[in-house]
C-alpha cells in the first residue's frame, strides 16, 4: 500500500494511520483532478450548485480557469 510519509512524517508507514489532504486551495484541486475532469466538474458546479452550497473538502470554483 502506498504511503504518504513525505507529508505525514516517518510515522505514517508503521502507525496504521492514513494521511489525508487538508489543504483546500486551487492548486490542491488541480492536483486532485485531471484537467478534463476538473472542467467537467466546474460545468456541473455551475449548473447544479451556483450558490456554492457544497464548498468544503475540495471546493471547486465553477468560474476558475
Amino acid at each position: 500500500m502506498p504511503t504518504c510519509s513525505g507529508r505525514c512524517g516517518a510515522r505514517a508507514p508503521t502507525s496504521g494511520s492514513r494521511c489525508f489532504e487538508t489543504d483546500t486551495g486551487p492548486e490542491v484541486v488541480a492536483r486532485a483532478f485531471p484537467p478534463e475532469h476538473l472542467k467537467r466538474l466546474q460545468a456541473l458546479k455551475r449548473e447544479w450548485d451556483p450558490d456554492l452550497l457544497f464548498r468544503d473538502d475540495f471546493p471547486i470554483d465553477p468560474d476558475a480557469d
